[in-house]
C-alpha cells in the first residue's frame, strides 16, 4: 500500500470520517452505538415538562373543589339542621369527630340524643380527601369529638371548623344565631 492508500485507510477507522475506501470502492459509515442523540433527549424532556405543566394544576384544581363541595356540603346541612330544630320544636345536635374527619346528627328525643336515620342527615358524613383541621364549639379548641345545638329557639352554639385539601383551606362560621357561612383562607 502506499503512503497515500494508508492515510486514507487511517482516516476510515477514525470515527465521524467519512473516507471513500479505495480497497472495496464503497463508502465507510462510523459506527454509530444505540444511544440517544442530545436532541432526541432534550425532545423528551421538553414533552415531559409540558406534560407535567398541564397535570399538576389540574390535580390542584380537583383538590379545590372536592374541599369546596365538602364545605358547601356540610353548611347545607348545619343549616338544614337549624330549621329542623325550629319546625320539630326539637333540639338537634352536629358532631363533628375531627379525628376521624367525619360528621352526624343527633335530635333530641325521650331525655336523649338518637342518631337521626332519614332524609340527608341519616348517614355519617366523611369528607373524602378533607382533614378537619381545626374545630373550634363556643370558643374553645376541641381535638375529641364535639357537639354543636340547634334549639326550636333558632339559637345554637358557635361552631368554627376549618377543613384542609392539599394546600387550600375553608373555614366553617357559624354564631349563635344566623346561618352557617363558607370563609375562604
Amino acid at each position: 500500500m502506499s503512503c497515500a492508500e494508508t492515510a486514507c485507510f487511517n482516516a476510515a477507522l477514525v470515527p465521524g470520517v467519512k473516507t471513500l475506501s479505495k480497497m472495496s470502492g464503497h463508502i465507510m459509515r462510523p459506527y454509530r452505538g444505540g444511544g440517544f442523540t442530545l436532541v432526541e433527549l432534550v425532545v423528551v424532556v421538553f414533552i415531559m415538562t409540558l406534560l407535567a405543566s398541564l397535570i399538576v394544576p389540574a390535580l390542584a384544581g380537583q383538590q379545590r373543589r372536592r374541599l369546596d363541595d365538602a364545605a358547601e356540603h356540610m353548611r347545607q346541612l348545619i343549616n338544614q339542621a337549624q330549621q329542623e330544630a325550629v319546625f320539630s320544636s326539637r333540639v338537634w345536635q352536629l358532631v363533628v369527630d375531627p379525628g376521624k374527619h367525619s360528621y352526624h346528627f343527633n335530635k333530641y328525643i325521650n331525655s336523649q340524643f338518637t342518631r337521626v336515620t332519614s332524609g340527608p342527615f341519616a348517614q355519617l358524613h366523611p369528607a373524602p380527601g378533607v382533614v378537619f383541621e381545626k374545630l373550634v364549639i363556643n370558643g374553645e379548641r376541641r381535638v375529641s369529638p364535639g357537639g354543636v345545638l340547634f334549639y326550636p329557639t333558632g339559637e345554637q352554639d358557635s361552631l368554627r371548623v376549618t377543613m384542609q385539601a392539599g394546600e387550600e383551606t375553608r373555614t366553617l362560621s357559624m354564631g349563635t344565631v344566623g346561618p352557617a357561612r363558607v370563609v375562604l383562607e
